[in-house]
């Protein structure tokens, strides 16, 4: 059986130095973006969290920075999705 090839290359990953939890954590989100000052931002979420709004609630917290929202993803995406989502964020140049 062949070993597919995202199994034969190393890859890592480095989580979030910060992770708010609990009653209006979003509320942090503005003061966090200020201090990163990022130039290109996207949103990575599925379609349904922007259909119930929590991508206009997080749109709010940012302030003037534009965002641009990718919304085609699943909870459990593929390795095809999230290469694709890599290819946009080399190709767009987001900063965050």
């Amino acid at each position: 059986m062949p070993i597919p090839s995202q199994l034969r290359r190393i890859s890592f990953f480095r989580g979030p130095r910060k992770i708010y939890i609990g009653l209006n954590s979003l509320e942090v989100l503005s003061g966090e973006i200020k201090r990163l000052n990022p130039q290109r931002l996207l949103i990575v979420t599925d379609s349904n969290m922007e259909k119930l709004g929590y991508v206009e609630r997080v749109k709010r917290q940012l302030g003037d920075v534009k965002a641009d929202v990718f919304n085609d993803i699943r909870g459990e995406p593929s390795i095809s999705e999230l290469e694709n989502l890599a290819a946009i964020v080399r190709g767009r140049r987001y900063d965050l």
